[in-house]
């Protein structure tokens, strides 16, 4: 216990794998589990006290498990109404949810989910997945070791076999499918099995090895002692084996990474637990871990685990980053303080006592209602209406400011020169080589990168190369032209910059997937021209040239490519960049800002009855709809050729199939301008954008 709170509180310090204890957890849990059902069903065939019944078993169970849990959600799921963004509240309720049915980690699985390389510390139930595979474990082992007792088959080759497939299976997983090998049931199933063997092996072996320890002790005793008389055989073996144990899993905790883990690596905190329990309490090094200290953490080490990582989390989020040192001990202290109160004022009320069926029932249903709450708050998108719109906003822009201006900062260092171009745009995250996600294209593209960071993985990345009115294509640029009133001198040369993106983005391996996208109004209202022949003037062909480059050379390097269509542009005549629509929409909600469209409504404002025509346009009044189609058949039809290639329309989400669509979503404006996502906007594609990319 004390080495996941640690690694968990300080990633990197002297418990760097401190993960690995959750893998002694189970061997724990397997051996005193396997032991009370061995014991119950020796007792159901002997008429003894305590017979094995599947609803005792599970009462006491959920007595045993529940308390500390339902207080722990209920706690957090509090404090996030008051502390947590939209997405984060929703989030955790999702998480919520899948924990009281103790499915968390199919649930982290799906969203996929290295547990090192995801966003770790912005998920506070991010821990309790493994009391999800114990739960699964427990839903199978006794209906195992039942069926084994009534067929009058022996348990020990049984669930050696499937221990043993089970630990083959993740060796394998480990590298072919690691998400697998670290959520999957059945790939953890070896390593509980471990402690019921140990526990089979205890309760009907001990007296064989005994006498084999009486007999090879004293050898090895003249071997590994001084005064090897002073010991008998059984002592020797004792010593010997909680030595092997404490520095298998001293390394487990210590010297290990999290690359391919659990795999083979697991065996070393697995097996160190194995022969500690294995050595007897009267083993030298089990002696020391009897003393008081290590005995009360033993005490509260559940309660424990399920607080301990909350409190951590929270402060994550609340900073943005790495909390202060005197914070995380804090957070542990926290915990600490919540897991005597659990452990000494809440659970002997329900786990101990009369009427256990009862409170087993009354748990059980207070376990549905907490679960029902937090898929409550995930379906409802973590109650935007809790905080004003502002709030939310101005919330998260503190929270990406400072990734943007570190991001400019490494764009400079990687192009110096990139500035040299009026309002070009270049950002890139992290540190040079540690991006995988790459947007490029033009100022659209520059519109949706805040949305990318808000929402983004902690493993992720992302670096924008956009320049006005580029075109998000190789050998070809757009927005130059005479009919270009804005800048068409500066933009003449628009090309040369988004080739540099394209070149870092082929030139780095990690950057595995890149979205593109751009205004169509630029090769529409703009010039459109083919580098390669600059006679070439018919449209649809420069387009088809481009895209078929662009794509082959993309996937050919092994990129997952995204294009994205536009989203309406508002103004029927894009020349005048005509904004009444817009203005519109803002006041009929109430609101000054696009960026404030829930604060009117919050403060007694709010939007008038005119609100919906106000805030809706049809998609065939939009100003570069002719352009938005013709560049949607050219990359449909390219797109189709080459399987790395997905496609998007951001109309989508915004119009409807009679082709109304809508600008403000939950009382936000999406809008900045006439064809410009604000951070609501892009907050909103984002999220739309990263599930495609994901899979869901």
């Amino acid at each position: 216990m004390l080495s996941v709170v640690l690694f968990h509180a300080f990633p990197g310090s002297v418990f760097k794998s401190g993960f690995a204890g959750v893998d002694v957890f189970f061997v724990i849990s397997g051996f005193l589990i396997s032991s009370i059902l061995f014991k119950g069903m020796d007792a159901k065939i002997s008429g003894g006290e305590r017979p094995f019944t599947f609803l005792g078993f599970y009462s006491r169970r959920v007595r045993r498990i529940f308390p500390s849990l339902i207080l722990c959600l209920l706690f957090f799921l509090g404090l996030g109404w008051f502390v947590l963004l939209p997405d984060e509240y929703s989030l955790l309720g999702k998480h919520a949810a899948g924990a009281s049915a103790y499915v968390s980690n199919f649930v982290l699985w799906s969203e996929s989910g290295d547990y090192f390389q995801t966003a770790s510390q912005m998920k506070p139930l991010l821990h309790l997945w493994s009391l999800g595979i114990e739960e699964q474990f427990y839903l199978l082992w006794p209906l195992f070791l039942y069926l084994a007792l009534r067929l009058n088959l022996s348990a020990l080759p049984l669930a050696l076999i499937a221990a043993l497939a089970s630990f083959g299976f993740g060796i394998h997983a480990v590298k072919a499918d690691p998400s697998a090998a670290f959520w999957s049931p059945l790939l953890r199933f070896w390593e509980l099995a471990a402690g019921g063997i140990l526990a089979w092996l205890v309760l009907y072996r001990a007296q064989a090895f005994r006498a084999f320890a009486q007999k090879t002790g004293p050898v090895l005793g003249k071997i590994l002692l001084r005064n090897p008389e002073r010991c008998d055989g059984v002592r020797v073996w004792q010593g010997l084996l909680s030595a092997l144990g404490a520095a298998l899993i001293l390394i487990g905790v210590l010297a290990l990474n999290s690359q391919h883990f659990p795999g083979s690596k697991a065996l070393y905190p697995v097996l160190g637990a194995v022969l500690l329990i294995a050595a007897g309490p009267q083993a030298p090094v089990n002696r020391l871990l009897s003393c008081r200290l290590a005995v009360w953490i033993g005490l509260i080490s559940y309660p424990l685990y399920i607080w301990h990582w909350p409190f951590l989390s929270f402060a994550w989020i609340i900073e943005g980053s790495m909390p202060p040192a005197w914070v995380r001990v804090a957070c542990v202290a926290a915990a600490v303080l919540m897991s005597a109160f659990t452990f000494y004022i809440v659970e002997p009320h329900l786990r101990w006592g009369r009427h256990g069926g009862a409170k087993a029932l009354g748990l059980l249903i207070a376990m549905l209602i907490t679960g029902f709450a937090g898929w409550e708050i995930y379906h409802h998108g973590g109650y935007k209406n809790r905080m004003p719109a502002s709030e939310a906003t101005q919330a998260i822009t503190d929270k990406i400011t400072p990734i943007r201006s570190q991001a400019f900062a490494n764009c400079n260092a990687v192009f110096p020169e990139w500035n040299e171009g009026k309002y070009s745009f270049c950002a890139i995250e992290k540190p040079d080589g540690n991006n995988t996600v790459a947007l490029i294209g033009d100022s659209h593209a520059g519109a949706l990168y805040d949305g990318i960071l808000a929402h983004e993985k902690h493993n992720e990345g992302a670096a924008l190369f956009s320049f006005p009115c580029a075109l998000p294509l190789m050998g070809a640029q757009s927005g130059y032209g005479e009919q270009w009133r804005r800048n068409a001198e500066g933009n003449r040369y628009n090309y040369k910059f988004i080739e540099k993106g394209f070149s870092y983005v082929l030139s780095r391996p990690e950057l595995k997937t890149v979205i593109l996208t751009g205004f169509p109004g630029c090769f529409d209202h703009g010039g459109l021209s083919d580098l390669s022949d600059p006679k070439l003037t018919d449209k649809r062909q420069i387009l088809e040239k481009a895209a078929a480059k662009t794509f082959k050379a993309l996937t050919d390097a092994g990129k997952q490519v995204l294009f994205i269509f536009d989203v309406p542009t508002l103004a029927t005549d894009f020349r005048y960049w005509d904004l009444k629509k817009l203005n519109e929409c803002k006041n009929a909600l109430g609101s000054q800002d696009a960026s404030l469209g829930l604060r009117g409504k919050l403060m007694g404002r709010g939007q008038n009855d005119n609100a919906e025509n106000a805030c809706t346009i049809l998609q065939k009044e939009s100003g570069t709809l002719d352009a938005h189609n013709l560049i949607k058949e050219v990359i449909t039809a390219e797109a189709s050729k080459h399987p790395g290639v997905k496609t998007m329309d951001l109309s989508d989400l915004l119009c409807n199939q009679e082709g109304k669509c809508v600008l403000q979503k939950d009382g936000n404006v999406l809008y900045a301008d006439a064809h410009h996502l604000n951070l609501n906007g892009s907050l909103f594609a984002a999220s739309a954008i990263l599930k495609i990319l994901r899979g869901k």
